[in-house]
């Protein structure tokens, strides 16, 4: 049997597509990320894909309301569609 949301899935995607990237540029402000990673490491003349790990994950700190407000629309449409597929398969099943 072949998941019937298939299609659903993909326009679901493209319908938050452009909510969830605005919510990623405003919960990171990238030229002040930019701007404290330079000042963290003035003199540092290589660093390893590591230690900017590290830092980013110590330094940056996203504004979650914004992430919130765009995936919660998406979550809700991912519910209702889990929801209505799983009934149709169960459905399939009997």
């Amino acid at each position: 049997m072949q998941w019937p949301a298939h299609g659903a899935t993909v326009r679901i995607a493209a319908k938050h597509a452009d909510r969830i990237r605005k919510g990623f540029q405003k919960a990171f402000n990238a030229d002040d990320i930019v701007e404290r990673w330079f000042h963290s490491h003035i003199g540092s003349e290589s660093t390893t894909t590591q230690q900017a790990r590290d830092w980013a994950r110590t330094s940056i700190t996203p504004d979650k309301k914004y992430l919130l407000d765009a995936l919660k629309p998406l979550y809700a449409d991912g519910w209702v569609l889990g929801t209505v597929s799983g009934q149709y398969m169960l459905r399939g099943i009997e």
